[in-house]
C-alpha cells in the first residue's frame, strides 16, 4: 500500500483526507517518488518512498533544501549541466526535466536520477525518476508528455480547498474574544467523498471547558444570510450572521447567544467580524491558491483595487455582474477607510483609486431603487464626503 505523508500548518483541525483515488492516479502517471512544496515553501505533501531518494525529506524541508540536496549528490562531472538546471529550477518554471549521474548518500542500485519539476496550482511538484541508465530514465519521461495535468490535479483540488477553509476557520476560532467564546457557535459545510459520489457534510465548532471542538452536524445547516437573524433555541435567544473573507466570500455562519452579545456589546462584536474579514483576506492573499480565493490578489490592504471590481462582481452575481449597483465616494484618503467601514455593511466590498481620491461601495443584493431612496440618503447623513448617484458596475466601467 502506498502512503502519503500530509502536514497542514496553522490549523486546529485537520481537513478530511482526499479520496485515495487522487493518490493512485498520481502514482499510475508519475511513479512513487513525489512531493509538493506548498507555495514553493515547505514540503507539505509527499510519498514516504521519497526518502529512498532524498533520505532527509520531511515537512520542514523547503524547495531550497531540495536544490541543496541535488547539488550535493550530482557527480562532479555533471556539475556544469546541473548548475544550468539549478538556475532554471530556482525560477519555478512551468516544467523542467533533466537527468544526472548521482551518488546516493545511502547507497543505491540506481546510478542515474531524473528530476521532473512541474508548477502545480499549489506549488512546485517534484518527481524523481531513478534508473540504471539515462536511456531508461528518458524512456520513462517521454511517457509524461501524454499526461493531462488538469485531470491529475483534480483529485487533490478539493483537499487543498478544504485545507484552506480549515485554516480560515482556525483563524476565526483563535480570534474569538474570550468574553463571548462560551456563547458562540460556528458552522460551515464541506463536500466529502469521491468525485463520482460527493456528499455534503456540515461541521459545527463550539467551545467546551475552554477548548474548541469540531463535530459533524446531522441536520442540514441554514445557508448564509446577509441579514442578521434572530431565533430561539430552547431557553436561549440567538443572533445569526456570517463571517466573511474580505467582505466577499462567506466562510462561516456564526450564532451568538443574545445575553453574551449584550454583555460584550454589539459594536465590539462588529469590530471582531471586521478584524476577521481583513485578517482572513490577508491570509488568503499571501498563502492560498484555490480558485474561490483568487480574488484576494486585488486586496490592497484597506480595500480592493479598481481592477478587481468586475472579477469580484462576478463572484457576487455571476448571472449579470455588470448590473450590480455601486455607490461612488469622492475626496477619500487612507485615513477615511475606518470612518466609511463604520457605516456600511460588512458584506459590501470597498474599492479605492487613491490617485483620484475615489472610493466605490459595491452594494450586494441591492436594487437601484433601494440604493437611491434608502442607501444614498442614509450614507449622506453619516459621511462627510461627496457621494455620487448610484450607478451599475457596467456604467462605471464604461465611464472610466
Amino acid at each position: 500500500m502506498l502512503f502519503w505523508k500530509i502536514h497542514v500548518p496553522d490549523v486546529l483541525f485537520s481537513p478530511p483526507l482526499p479520496d485515495k483515488s487522487a493518490f493512485s492516479h498520481l502514482i499510475e502517471a508519475l511513479g512513487v517518488y513525489q512531493g509538493i512544496f506548498r507555495n514553493n515553501g515547505n514540503l507539505e505533501l509527499y510519498s514516504r518512498y521519497q526518502t529512498r531518494i532524498w533520505p532527509d525529506a520531511n515537512h520542514d524541508k523547503t524547495y531550497q533544501d531540495l536544490i541543496l540536496f541535488l547539488n550535493s549528490v550530482v557527480l562532479p562531472s555533471e556539475r556544469p549541466r546541473y548548475l544550468e538546471f539549478q538556475e532554471k529550477a530556482l525560477m519555478c518554471p512551468e516544467t523542467l526535466f533533466a537527468s544526472f549521474d548521482f551518488s546516493h548518500p545511502g547507497g543505491s542500485e540506481f546510478s542515474h536520477i531524473g528530476i521532473l519539476l512541474r508548477r502545480s496550482p499549489w506549488g512546485m511538484h517534484v518527481v524523481f525518476v531513478p534508473g540504471r541508465s539515462k536511456k531508461e530514465i528518458e524512456t520513462t519521461f517521454s511517457a509524461y508528455g501524454r499526461i493531462c495535468w488538469e485531470e491529475l490535479w483534480d483529485g487533490l483540488s478539493s483537499w487543498f480547498m478544504e485545507e484552506e477553509l480549515e485554516r480560515l476557520t482556525g483563524e476565526a476560532l483563535r480570534m474569538v474574544p474570550e468574553e463571548i467564546a462560551d456563547g458562540i457557535v460556528l458552522y460551515r459545510s464541506t463536500v466529502i467523498g469521491t468525485p463520482d459520489k460527493k456528499v455534503m457534510q456540515h461541521l459545527v465548532y463550539d467551545q467546551k471547558k475552554g477548548k474548541w471542538n469540531r463535530r459533524v452536524l446531522e441536520e442540514e445547516i441554514l445557508p448564509h444570510s446577509l441579514k442578521v437573524q434572530a431565533y430561539r433555541d430552547k431557553h436561549d435567544l440567538f443572533l445569526r450572521t456570517s463571517m466573511f473573507l474580505g467582505g466577499v466570500f462567506p466562510v462561516l455562519r456564526v450564532d451568538i447567544q443574545y445575553r453574551s452579545l449584550e454583555a460584550y456589546g454589539l459594536h465590539h462584536f462588529q469590530e471582531f467580524l471586521d478584524r476577521y474579514s481583513c485578517h482572513s483576506i490577508e491570509l488568503a492573499r499571501s498563502n492560498f491558491s484555490s480558485p474561490p480565493f483568487r480574488f484576494s490578489r486585488y486586496w490592497s490592504g484597506m480595500g480592493y483595487s479598481m481592477e478587481g471590481l468586475f472579477p469580484i462582481a462576478s463572484i457576487l452575481f455571476p448571472e449579470d455582474p455588470g448590473e450590480i449597483v455601486t455607490l461612488p465616494i469622492w475626496g477619500v484618503s487612507e485615513s477615511s477607510v475606518v470612518q466609511i467601514k463604520k457605516v456600511i455593511r460588512l458584506s459590501d466590498p470597498l474599492f479605492f483609486d487613491w490617485e483620484k481620491g475615489m472610493g466605490l461601495i459595491l452594494l450586494r443584493d441591492c436594487s437601484m431603487d433601494n440604493a437611491e431612496k434608502v442607501v444614498l440618503p442614509h450614507l449622506a447623513k453619516k459621511l462627510p464626503f461627496p457621494l455620487d448617484l448610484p450607478i451599475t458596475v457596467k456604467t462605471f466601467m464604461e465611464s472610466r
